[in-house]
């Protein structure tokens, strides 16, 4: 008899595990945002490592447990006062602003951290490629800006070059003007030696 009802708990504690019905996306938020700063899912930081929580405990003990650890321990459950007892009579916080569903959501992330973590992972890659194109546009912008002003200054030598060649091409048609007098001219001989 006692082995039937070993079975038969353990059973209810199994179904009642895969019961949870949560978002496993809005948990793993609530998650970062409520528990982190005590507990990981892989190893024990504050408190002990919630990885398998939901196989060893059931729904409704579990919302007790999170919502108010502390009247939980009052009403008398051996497990909460083990857990307790076990972690030095350390006082876990109380969440009395989580709902039944924001529980749910919570111990969905616990069950499936992999799928959100799959689904992080591709929506940061798709942010990072988004941050890259964006910088990428920003430095595309600030080359473009370079290679303005590059061709701006480009022209405005150009420009002085081409004024300074005309100087000097009128500057050149006057001389050999003034040298074609000279020689047309049988008396420039005497203006040059008086």
């Amino acid at each position: 008899m006692k082995n039937f009802l070993f079975f038969f708990s353990f059973f209810l504690l199994i179904i009642d595990a895969k019961n949870i019905e949560g978002n496993s996306e809005k948990g793993a938020d609530l998650f970062k945002k409520n528990c982190t700063s005590c507990h990981s899912l892989n190893q024990k930081i504050i408190g002990p490592p919630l990885s398998g929580v939901t196989e060893k405990r059931s729904r409704e003990w579990l919302h007790k447990w999170i919502i108010n650890n502390k009247s939980l321990r009052e009403s008398g459950d051996k497990e909460a006062l083990s857990i307790y007892k076990e972690y030095g009579n350390l006082e876990m916080n109380t969440f009395p602003q989580l709902n039944e569903q924001k529980v749910d959501d919570i111990l969905s992330y616990i069950q499936n951290p992999i799928v959100v973590k799959k689904k992080e992972n591709h929506l940061n890659i798709d942010d990072e490629y988004k941050e890259n194109k964006i910088s990428l546009k920003k430095d595309h912008k600030f080359f473009i800006k370079i290679i303005i002003f590059g061709l701006s200054l480009l022209f405005i030598i150009i420009l002085c070059i081409l004024y300074k060649i005309q100087i000097l091409t009128k500057l050149f048609i006057n001389d050999n003007l003034i040298k074609k007098k000279k020689k047309k001219n049988p008396l420039s001989f005497f203006y040059i030696i008086f």
